[in-house]
């Protein structure tokens, strides 16, 4: 209020701006002397009074425009426009005489905050409800006032459906009319929609584009929080059978969407989609709750080490560390510089939450060696290019989802993500996540009496694919199966890394380098030429003969086997299909184990911790 006030008496015009429910109405309701009026009476007003003239619900484009018209036109000597959203500076907003304040919301709405704003105190079960009101008092009143009429406190949904109510009719002031809001409803239910998932036409489209709740992402519209949270749960409380249709038919989307995009930032953005349809509920709410996001995620810069290291040691401190030996640990991370630090940043500047991800790479094993230990190699090996994830932190449950989103973001771009940790909610996350678990570590890393484990995960190509389905707890059939003569490709070229470094089967976590492209193709075919069965036997015979024998002709491996050519090229045929047969084996056992949380079947000496 003390800002506000000193705003009006040093500025023109005075813009106060804000998400929906987060209090702006109520705050400039308390100006002294104040006429306040709604954008309609503006026409009409010829009253000269010694305050303020205080214009609420400056919604939607077509109000927008005409209070700043009649602004521009008039020139009033002391004036508050009420906005969801910062208007521009321009005609009738010249920026000389024209402040702009931001009404935040609370970082969680508490039973004692609501009691100080609104005087009443609702049952002692609505604490579970009233967080759904993400911090914004308007919403958190829809819920008390919903409490206080009978709505059992730990009935989420009905309490849901109050709040979506009032948000609904607070949006028909930028949206006139009723047929848009079954749209919005399901825009929450799915997360995210483009026009065809949402099964809209392109004007009512374009018309929810432009509400104060809904943002344009890589991946179609999407609503803020906590109003995409509110307005699903409403949605399945009205109606759950179409609430899961609806978001199954989402996640199918999502998938196949998935498996066709190669633009990075793309496909990371539906990997978001693909947690906030199919993942486990515990990830949903921990990676999407129901809060706004503080801010701008982005690289840390030299001027932030300071910051960078007081989060460090609020993450020590909450995760129960030894201090001196987490300090030291900092230390030696920023003494490489901050490159791999990544920070959230609020509207003031002040940074909020934090994650270390560092390039896998030979030339920074100094970094990430403390944190893997016995495993070092192997992963420099396994996951060169990828990200290992050190520490992530915020300072409250919105930063530390918003923080984790970035972070998921980040790896899906590159391709793969090792995760070593101690945090056992971030081990429960990850093994929710589907992650492939590759044991713990030999020492205790922060002297806090737990062993970090390491954890990965392969975002690429169709390795990417099977993971989204186990999401979803579909068939690892939902990746098409590997072609026979992807596998004739690789042998072709089994000696020469170059020709082998365009394999599509690079893609796999069973064969994620050249070398060990090479090992399996090798030993598969070996196996298959000692088969127990005669004719398999006889196929792998075949595929040593013609592959690994380098200047054999398909003539001289058959007349040495004393086969005739059909007989042979059947043979050959089959050696490529059961190939091809066992390369999806491995996979889908790679599947499995992401599944259980076992671990990979493959060269499993190396992950002994």
């Amino acid at each position: 209020m003390a800002q506000l006030r000193a705003a009006i008496s040093s500025s023109r015009v005075v813009n106060v701006h804000g998400p929906l429910g987060v209090g702006k109405s109520w705050l400039v309701r308390r100006v002294p002397g104040a006429t306040i009026l709604d954008p309609h009476e503006l026409a009409g007003w010829r009253d000269r009074t010694a305050g303020p003239l205080v214009v609420d619900n400056v919604d939607g484009a077509d109000v927008r425009e005409a209070v700043l018209a009649w602004c521009d036109a008039r020139e009033p000597a002391s004036m508050v426009i009420v906005s969801r959203t910062r208007l521009p500076v321009g005609p009738g907003l010249p920026a000389k005489s024209t402040r702009a304040i931001a009404v935040s919301p609370l970082d969680d709405v508490s039973l004692d905050a609501i009691v100080e704003v609104f005087g009443r105190h609702p049952a002692e079960d609505g604490a579970a409800a009233l967080r759904l009101a993400g911090g914004l008092p308007g919403l958190a009143a829809a819920a008390v006032r919903a409490i206080d009429t009978g709505t059992s406190g730990s009935a989420v949904g009905a309490i849901a459906d109050a709040i979506g109510t009032e948000i609904l009719t607070r949006l028909a002031r930028e949206l006139p009319g009723r047929r848009w809001q079954q749209s919005l409803r399901l825009l929450a239910a799915v997360g995210a929609a483009d026009e065809s998932l949402l099964g809209c036409g392109p004007e009512l489209f374009t018309a929810l584009a432009g509400l104060s709740v809904v943002r344009r992402t890589e991946v179609g519209l999407s609503l803020v929080e906590p109003i995409r949270t509110v307005l699903a749960a409403a949605y399945e409380w009205r109606r759950p059978e179409s609430f899961e249709a609806a978001r199954a038919r989402a996640s199918a989307y999502r998938r196949n969407r998935l498996a066709q995009a190669n633009e990075r930032t793309t496909r990371a953005a539906l990997v978001e989609q693909c947690i906030y349809l199919d993942a486990a509920a515990p990830v949903r709410k921990t990676l999407f709750p129901a809060v706004l996001d503080h801010g701008v995620v982005g690289q840390a810069a030299s001027a932030d080490a300071e910051g960078i290291a007081q989060l460090m040691r609020q993450w020590s401190e909450r995760s129960g560390f030894d201090r001196k030996r987490t300090a030291a640990l900092v230390e030696r991370w920023l003494a490489d510089g901050v490159s791999a630090f990544h920070v959230i940043r609020d509207g003031a500047g002040e940074l909020r939450g934090v994650t270390r991800l560092d390039p896998i790479d030979a030339g920074r094993v100094d970094g990430i060696e403390p944190l893997l230990q016995q495993h070092t190699d192997d992963v420099l090996e396994r996951f060169g290019d990828g990200l290992l994830l050190g520490a992530a932190f915020g300072v409250d449950r919105g930063a530390h989802a918003q923080i984790l989103r970035y972070t998921l973001a980040a790896a899906t771009k590159v391709g793969r993500l090792v995760v070593s940790t101690t945090n056992p909610d971030y081990q429960e996350l990850v093994q929710r996540l589907r992650f492939t678990t590759h044991g713990t570590v030999r020492d205790d890393i922060y002297r806090c009496g737990r062993t970090a484990e390491i954890y990965s995960n392969d975002f690429t190509g169709r390795a990417g694919i099977r993971w989204a389905a186990a999401l979803s707890d579909a068939t690892a059939a939902t990746a098409e199966p590997t072609a026979p003569t992807e596998l004739a490709a690789v042998m072709q070229h089994l000696d020469d890394p170059i020709g082998l470094a365009a394999s599509p089967l690079l893609a796999s976590t069973v064969t994620p380098t050249v070398g060990r492209l090479q090992e399996w193709v090798r030993e598969a075919v070996a196996e298959l030429a000692t088969s127990p069965d005669p004719v398999q036997a006889e196929s792998g015979q075949i595929l040593v003969g013609y592959f690994l024998r380098p200047s054999a002709t398909h003539r001289q491996v058959a007349t040495r086997m004393h086969l005739s050519r059909a007989t042979y090229f059947r043979r050959l045929q089959s050696g490529l299909t059961a190939l091809a047969a066992r390369f999806d084996a491995a996979e889908a056992q790679v599947h499995s184990n992401m599944r259980s949380g076992g671990e990979s079947p493959r060269r499993p000496d190396r992950y002994q911790g």
